[in-house]
C-alpha cells in the first residue's frame, strides 16, 4: 500500500469518528431539549382529509382515496403515499397500501379506516342493493325506534 492510500485510509477512519461522535452530541442536544418532535416554528399538522368522504358504488367498483394533511399554517400536502389503510369490512371492500380501494360483490355498508400521524379519518362505503324499494313503501315499513327511522331515511335517499 502507497503512502498515499494510507493516509486516506487513516483520514476515513477518523471521519468515521467524528461523525459518531457529533451524532452522539446532536443527539444528547436533543434529549437536553426534552426531545422535541418538530422544530421551533414549524407548522404542525391540524387535520387529515380523505376525499371521498362518503360515496356510493356498485359491485365491483375500484377508487383510489386521496389523503390530505392541513397544517397549522393553512397549507396542505398529499400525503396519501403515507397513510395507512384498513376496511371495517373486507368482504365489502378491500383497500390496498396506497389507497386502491377494490368493492366486491355484497351489498351494505364499510368505512374505509386512514391514519396518518395519529390522527384518523374514514371514507364511507356504500354498496346499495341491486333492487331498492320505491320511497313511498317506506312510509308503511314498522318504525320501533329512532334506528329504524334514521335507517329507513338513508335507504330512502339513494340517489340512483
Amino acid at each position: 500500500m502507497n503512502t498515499q492510500a494510507a493516509i486516506n485510509r487513516v483520514l476515513r477512519g477518523v471521519a468515521v469518528i467524528l461523525g459518531i461522535a457529533l451524532l452522539g452530541i446532536l443527539i444528547d442536544r436533543w434529549i437536553e431539549q426534552g426531545m422535541p418532535y418538530a422544530r421551533e416554528g414549524e407548522p404542525s399538522l391540524a387535520a387529515i382529509e380523505v376525499h371521498p368522504r362518503e360515496r356510493r358504488y356498485h359491485a365491483g367498483a375500484t377508487q383510489t382515496l386521496l389523503v390530505r394533511a392541513r397544517y397549522s399554517d393553512g397549507s396542505a400536502r398529499d400525503v396519501t403515499h403515507l397513510a395507512d389503510f384498513n376496511s371495517t369490512d373486507k368482504e365489502l371492500v378491500k383497500v390496498s397500501e396506497m389507497g386502491r380501494m377494490r368493492v366486491g360483490s355484497a351489498q351494505g355498508e364499510a368505512a374505509v379506516v386512514v391514519r396518518f400521524m395519529g390522527l384518523v379519518g374514514v371514507s364511507r362505503v356504500t354498496v346499495p342493493a341491486p333492487r331498492m324499494l320505491p320511497g313511498s313503501e317506506y312510509a308503511a315499513l314498522p318504525v320501533n325506534n329512532f334506528i329504524d327511522s334514521l335507517l329507513y331515511a338513508r335507504l330512502k335517499d339513494d340517489p340512483d
